[in-house]
Formats: C-alpha cells, structure tokens, sequence
C-alpha cells in the first residue's frame, strides 16, 4: 500500500503531534484523551486540525502553553 503526499504528511503530522503530546502529559492514554477530546481553546477536536500543517501548529502551540502553564 502507499500513501498519497497528503496522507503521508498527515502520518508524519499525527506521529510528532502525538509523541509531543506524549511526553507533556507524560502519560500516552493521557495525551491521546486530549488529542481526541474537543478543546475549548482551540474550538475543535485537536486530532482534526492535523490534516494541515497550519492546524498542526495550532495544537503544538497549544501543547507548548500547557507544558508551561500559560493559560490561554
């Protein structure tokens, strides 16, 4: 089987976003609750913003304020 560009980068996209979410909460079922669960913040479901490098962006910034306590 092969990936088309776009699947492919959305892979490589759900890979670092996850193993980022990973390692804040330190607990892997932990980061993909969050990943799955609908944000306030970020108005959507985290995971659906990864089918685009912006949307991407958005939940690693997200991920960055909660690893240092910056409330949004």
């Amino acid at each position: 089987m092969t990936l088309t560009i776009a699947e492919s980068g959305r892979a490589l996209r759900l890979e670092r976003i996850s193993a980022m979410a990973d390692r804040v909460f330190g607990n892997h079922e932990k980061a993909q609750r969050w990943l799955r669960k609908p944000s306030r913040v970020l108005n959507q479901v985290p995971i659906d913003l990864l089918q685009s490098e912006a949307g991407a962006t958005l939940v690693e910034d997200e991920l960055n304020r909660i690893a240092y306590g910056i409330v949004a």
